[in-house]
């Protein structure tokens, strides 16, 4: 940003943080078309006795549930299904006395019938486990006829319906999300733009970064939870707890074991599986309670005393330059600094830069052949060069004659 001061423009720096695309593409506003006046009316002469299922249609988890059954809905418009339910409807309709009345004759008469009709029986299973405003049988058996017959009339329509029903729902979990945590950070919400939901983050230096990686750690989560469709899955969070404080370490953890109650809710299940260097210990806690541990190398590994040393001193102006120009990265050419080395009490056959690539490519060769002692910090050393190494040899083959 530029501000004429005086006459003069002047240039202030600004840390933009990189917005988070929370959807992809924000689908179509498709509603469901339902009326409970024209459902009784179509149903026959004591259609009086149906119920409106308005509380399913709008009831986030029911539509997430609905959404995995499109072919259990669509079986009941089949020949031999409706048949079964036409003989059904027939003798409900003939049947005389008020709503109650015909519900109660329902219940004596075809509850057990209708269980039989197994989308039926299925769908209406959802609506008992999703739907508390549904207390008994006989209803969730009628509300799930409704549901058929509203899926057979357009199912593209309905299936469209679902996918926007999840779309508000996950908005407003966003929204929730966000608004839970500080609220100086200049009202940050979701917003539409270009046919996406985005978050976008203020000024760095207003918001620091575990608050900034623990709330992005958590919009992810929750663009997870619409994300899965099958009954098991596997989440791989690489690395997000190896830099966070005490604080925001805790609230990741916490979502999530919020992630793995939902999926357990939804009879679902997921399987975090979390790459760290961090030392166990850190999720021995209430959040992380059934835990497996895996290390990837349990050696023990021996610090070179040398090294660590020449570490330690490498910022010293008598040996910066050389060191990190021809030791700690890869350049063709040698150098000799023996003499500051030992000016500086440091082993002096590492002041050559010779001598310390080969040092540390002899660390290199017991780390990979499993032998139980070898330096860490050289293996980082040696492994560094090389990829520098390959990548500078790589780009003078492709650009031939430059020098980088």
């Amino acid at each position: 940003m530029k501000n004429n001061v005086s006459g003069f423009t002047t240039a202030s720096a600004s840390l933009k943080i990189n917005e988070v695309v929370l959807v992809d593409k924000i689908p179509a506003a498709v509603h469901f078309v339902y009326g409970i006046a024209e459902t009784r009316k179509a149903f026959g002469k004591n259609g009086k006795f149906l119920e409106g299922i308005d509380c399913i249609l709008n009831n986030a988890a029911a539509i997430d549930a609905l959404s995995n059954e499109y072919a259990t809905l669509n079986k009941f418009s089949g020949a031999r299904i409706q048949d079964k339910w036409g003989v059904i409807a027939s003798e409900i309709n003939i049947q005389n006395g008020d709503a109650n009345g015909i519900r109660d004759w329902i219940k004596v008469n075809c509850e057990n019938r209708l269980n039989e009709i197994s989308c039926l029986s299925r769908i209406a299973d959802i609506v008992m486990q999703h739907v508390p405003e549904i207390k008994e049988r006989v209803d969730s058996l009628f509300a799930a006829y409704q549901l058929c017959t509203l899926y057979g009339k357009d199912p593209k329509r309905f299936q469209a319906a679902c996918v926007y029903a999840q779309y508000v729902r996950d908005k407003e979990a966003y929204k929730q999300l966000i608004s839970s945590f500080d609220t100086t950070w200049k009202k940050i919400k979701p917003k539409e733009r270009k046919g996406m939901l985005i978050v976008e983050f203020p000024n760095a230096l207003h918001i620091s970064n575990g608050q900034r990686d623990s709330l992005t750690f958590a919009a992810m989560i929750q663009r997870i939870k619409g994300k899965i469709r099958k009954r098991d899955c596997v989440i791989i969070v690489d690395e997000v707890f190896d830099y966070l404080d005490d604080g925001n370490l805790t609230a990741v953890q916490y979502y999530i074991s919020n992630l793995i109650d939902d999926m357990k809710t939804a009879e679902k299940r997921i399987y975090p599986l979390i790459f760290t260097h961090l030392n166990p210990v850190y999720f021995k806690n209430h959040a992380f309670q059934d835990q497996k541990i895996y290390f990837v190398d349990k050696r023990a590994p021996v610090i070179n005393e040398h090294l660590k040393k020449l570490i330690i001193h490498r910022g010293n102006i008598s040996i910066k330059a050389g060191v990190e120009r021809h030791h700690l990265h890869f350049d063709p050419s040698s150098i000799d600094l023996q003499k500051e080395f030992a000016a500086l009490g440091l082993k002096e056959t590492l002041g050559k830069s010779v001598k310390f690539h080969a040092f540390i490519a002899e660390e290199w060769g017991k780390y990979s052949k499993g032998e139980e002692k070898y330096d860490p910090f050289a293996v980082c050393c040696y492994v560094r060069v090389k990829i520098e190494e390959f990548y500078m040899r790589r780009l003078a083959t492709l650009n031939p004659g430059k020098d980088f």
